[in-house]
């Protein structure tokens, strides 16, 4: 599963993993180019960065670390990956981090066991993609999530409009006897749709992926196309017309809904999971009702423990903004309180990842422009206690351009 997503069922190791490459120590002065549809590529494709980060501390290439007891400021030792780390998934079943690197559409694999905030015995060891994905270049793999229920690992690439699908068991920190090149499911038949952001419903065995271009929804049927499955991998999947622009959503399983944040209008449906999963359809037909957030939304997670769902919006007001929304009135059966404008809390400057950790009752956003991140307080700042909405949050540095990040 996919943490910053949905939720956390378990946490066997307390670490907060984020996805980010740096320019600074090649001296180019290159900007970030701007990636289709919402998303901003780690890097510029010319630039080739093969190092990520694990710890605590602040540098330059990295993938960092976090632990709960806080951030640190010593030296965090250099990981070596793929080139242009940008998103990453943990499998807390097998320890495994899947680290997507954008630029030569690989996957790196880690050992999270022996290389995490408390323990580095092997992030000195060089960490190359093992898993061939998508060689398209600069909009090639874009993100990735892990189910535990059948240990598979899916991956979206945006440029082919596929979704690659990992057998776990078989490719992770201790077994690399299945990693290559996985099986693919095409969810959209013309190239360059913007296929971006996905999410897993475990309960239906349902993987949603956004197609940014489309304006719809992927529904694809995790019972028949995973890691040991993929009788189903050559059916086109069932949609579900959403918003403009639809980026990365997140599933709340305990309302049985699913949030996807529409970047073209400022807007987030909510998609009813009972009557759109992978057996039932009948309800994916429709468009889904909606409510409005404003600033460019781009991605979502939800606390199930307060029935609050955040939604990234960096172009609010300017300045960049997280939305608080209650779901408890404005979920797939209950719709009253959609209507009504969130409170927000702010963040840095493009905040567009986000990740709830319930352990702590934390809310970690990604602040791209910034190279930080920024930590909210979810128990003061939630659905239902708006509180400590109004403080600013404290941020920790992160490498240059971060990306998405995982727990």
């Amino acid at each position: 599963m996919r943490m910053h997503r949905s939720h956390i069922r378990s946490v066997t190791r307390s670490t907060i993993a984020v996805a980010a490459v740096a320019a600074a120590l090649f001296g180019t002065g290159a900007s970030t180019a701007a990636a289709r549809g919402g998303h901003r590529a780690a890097a510029p494709s010319a630039m080739r960065i093969t190092h990520a980060r694990f710890g605590s501390g602040f540098g330059g290439l990295r993938l960092p670390l976090f632990g709960l007891g806080g951030f640190g400021g010593s030296a965090a030792p250099a990981v070596s990956v793929g080139n242009g780390p940008f998103a990453v998934a943990v499998d807390q079943t097998t320890h495994t981090a899947y680290v997507v690197n954008q630029f030569d559409g690989t996957v790196s694999v880690i050992n999270t066991a022996t290389c995490n905030a408390l323990v580095t015995t092997s992030c000195a060891a060089a960490h190359p993609g093992l898993i061939t994905v998508d060689t398209s270049g600069d909009a090639g793999v874009i993100d990735a999530a892990v189910d535990q229920n059948t240990d598979t690992l899916y991956m979206v690439n945006m440029a082919s409009n596929t979704v690659s699908v990992v057998n776990g068991a078989t490719c992770n920190a201790t077994v690399s006897s299945g990693c290559g090149v996985p099986e693919t499911i095409t969810v959209s038949g013309t190239a360059n749709e913007g296929t971006d952001g996905v999410a897993i419903d475990e309960a239906t065995d349902t993987v949603y992926v956004a197609n940014q271009n489309l304006n719809t929804v992927s529904v694809i049927n995790g019972a028949t196309c995973n890691g040991t499955t993929t009788s189903g991998c050559g059916q086109t999947p069932a949609t579900v017309p959403v918003g403009p622009g639809p980026a990365v959503p997140a599933v709340d399983e305990a309302t049985d809904t699913i949030y996807v944040p529409n970047s073209g209008d400022g807007t987030v449906s909510v998609i009813d999971g009972a009557t759109c999963n992978a057996s039932v359809t009948t309800g994916c037909a429709s468009m889904p009702p909606h409510l409005t957030v404003g600033g460019g939304p781009v991605d979502a997670a939800v606390d199930e423990a307060t029935d609050t769902v955040y939604v990234a919006t960096p172009n609010y007001h300017g300045s960049g903004a997280i939305a608080v929304i209650n779901g408890a009135t404005c979920n797939a059966a209950v719709t009253s309180g959609c209507g009504q404008t969130p409170a927000t809390v702010s963040d840095g400057s493009n905040g567009f990842g986000i990740l709830v950790d319930p352990v702590t009752r934390s809310v970690f956003v990604v602040n791209q422009n910034d190279n930080t991140l920024s930590v909210i307080d979810g128990a003061i700042c939630n659905a239902l206690d708006t509180a400590g909405c109004a403080q600013h949050p404290p941020v920790v540095a992160t490498g240059y351009t971060p990306g998405y990040m995982d727990i």
